[in-house]
């Protein structure tokens, strides 16, 4: 890969393990829906003025029950759940779950895709059930019902962008990945209306809330989407997905500095066995193993 590349993967996973930390600060304020709409408006209006200025064809009109689908599944049904988790459970906890991901869509695709399940992909799936189970269950956070609800709430949200990735090949096909990043981030928006609660008083719409709603808006999905679709093409599907290291990597060093979350070893050894579920997964060799020929 080029320099860039790699510039690229590590901001990508920064910026989306930072995003944790601001769900964690807002969440609990305003509410996992309002906090969610709120970044998804912002993400809007940034990824669709970008469109128009890329010239991106987004074709509402022959692509729109894909992007409610891939919006359902890949964007507003986890970000309220991760949302939601916030409310309780740090910041280092939800970063370390996501990155189950890579190993939900590998059984999902043996499953649905066809894809070959092999010795070293079976042994990753062992690794990060054996790692969630370390962090929900002897975390620095007593497990309690609530924790254990967030927790799950969590491993949902990873679980929806797995088939939410399964649903996009079997389902959005011949559609521009860039109109995909703008059509699945409009619709989540507009699906999460009838939702709404009452309106969080004046007195919760703080400067730091507002704040924190337009950085992740803008960083994480306005820039990050295309940032990211374009890694796929530059790179391919695999590669970009080692931004799945840096994101736990990126939300419990910020959760710990920013937030004074509590740090343990079952945490750390338990992120430790996703992450080598997540080479195993995606089939990045580890130091001092050969890839075979």
């Amino acid at each position: 890969m080029r320099t860039s590349d790699v510039v690229k993967i590590i901001f990508l996973g920064t910026i989306w393990g930072g995003s944790f930390a601001f769900i964690r600060v807002c969440a609990p304020i305003i509410g996992a829906v309002w906090f969610t709409l709120g970044r998804l408006v912002v993400a809007s209006i940034v990824l669709i003025a970008w469109a128009r200025w890329a010239g991106v064809d987004l074709a509402f009109r022959r692509y729109w029950k894909q992007y409610f689908v891939v919006g359902l599944l890949n964007t507003a049904g986890p970000w309220t759940l991760y949302a939601f988790a916030g409310k309780t459970i740090s910041a280092s906890y939800m970063s370390i779950i996501n990155s189950s991901t890579p190993w939900m869509s590998a059984i999902l695709g043996a499953c649905f895709l066809g894809e070959k399940l092999t010795v070293p992909k079976v042994i990753g799936l062992a690794c990060g059930v054996l790692g969630v189970s370390l962090i929900a269950g002897w975390g620095p956070i007593a497990p309690t019902p609530e924790v254990l609800l967030a927790v799950f709430a969590s491993i949902l949200a990873a679980l929806g962008y797995a088939v939410g990735g399964v649903a996009a090949k079997l389902y959005v096909k011949g559609v521009d990945s860039r109109a995909i990043a703008v059509g699945n981030t409009l619709f989540a928006s507009l699906m999460m209306l009838p939702l709404l609660p009452e309106v969080p008083a004046a007195s919760q719409w703080t400067t730091t809330v507002v704040a924190s709603m337009i950085i992740v808006g803008i960083l994480s999905t306005g820039i990050g989407f295309p940032m990211y679709f374009q890694l796929i093409k530059d790179v391919g599907a695999t590669k970009a997905q080692t931004t799945t290291f840096i994101v736990p990597v990126s939300g419990v060093l910020l959760g710990v500095l920013f937030l004074g979350e509590p740090m343990k070893l079952t945490l750390v050894f338990g992120g430790l066995l996703i992450l080598v579920a997540c080479a195993l997964v995606l089939e990045i060799p580890l130091p001092g193993m050969r890839r075979r020929k």
